[in-house]
This record gives C-alpha cells, structure tokens and sequence, in this order.
C-alpha cells in the first residue's frame, strides 16, 4: 500500500519535482482514459472524474496504512468506495 501511496502522491497534488509531476501527469492520463472507458460501458457513474477516482485511491492507501494493512480494513475500504462508484440501480 505504500508504494501505491507513493505513486498516487503526485498526482493528487500540484507541487512536486518535475519527475513527480511527469509520473502524476502520467498517472492522471491513465486514471481519464479508464475512467471515461468505464463511464462508456455504464460501470462508472456520469458524473465520477478521474481526479475523483485518484484521490480516493490515495485515501485508501492512506487508511490501509493506518491500520497496518490489515486485510479486513482494506476490503472494507474498498467495498465502500467501489459501492459508492457505482452508478444508481446497478
């Protein structure tokens, strides 16, 4: 989980150095193109944006951290944001 904090780290915000911000820059395209794909197939909510989809990643990492990776923590985080991405009636 750490490393995917890591890695989410620059593209949730705007300072940085320019290697960071290349990756989050990169990180940032890749999270838009999967996110319109799934908005595409009626698997993502309409209004959901990549940025959206990013920062919430990031506070799972964070909160997976907090309780020391924990593998009950961490399904339930995700069982939570997934459920919450959903769109309604599905």
């Amino acid at each position: 989980m750490r490393g995917l904090k890591a890695l989410l780290g620059p593209a949730v915000t705007e300072s940085g150095s320019t290697v960071a911000t290349a990756c989050g820059d990169s990180v940032k395209s890749a999270a838009g193109r999967l996110v319109r794909a799934a908005q595409e197939e009626g698997a993502l909510r309409r209004d959901v944006e990549p940025m959206d989809v990013l920062r919430l990643a990031h506070g799972v990492a964070t909160a997976a951290e907090l309780a020391d990776a924990e593998c009950g923590h961490i399904r339930r985080y995700l069982t939570l944001l997934t459920e919450g991405l959903r769109p309604r009636g599905s």
